[in-house]
C-alpha cells in the first residue's frame, strides 16, 4: 500500500520494499526529502515475512484466487 506525504499530503507512490531499497528519497510533489534507514535485522524481517507470504500464495494458488 503506498504512503501519503507527511508534508503535502500527496500519493508518494512508495511501498515498503521500494523504500527498503532507496531508504533516502523525495517527494516527487513537494521535494521533502526522507530518510527511512532502518537496520539490517528489519530488512531480514521484512523479506522473510515477504518469502513467507509467497510460499503460502504458492501452496493455495490452485484453491484460492490471490489479488
Amino acid at each position: 500500500m503506498a504512503m501519503p506525504c507527511p508534508m503535502c499530503k500527496n500519493q508518494l507512490g512508495f511501498n515498503l520494499e521500494f523504500i527498503l531499497k532507496n531508504p533516502k528519497s523525495k517527494c516527487p510533489h513537494c521535494n521533502t526529502v526522507f530518510n527511512f534507514s532502518v537496520s539490517e535485522d528489519v530488512k531480514s524481517s521484512f523479506y522473510s515475512a515477504i518469502q513467507e507470504i509467497k510460499e503460502i500464495k504458492k501452496k493455495y494458488e490452485k484453491m484460492v484466487k490471490f489479488n
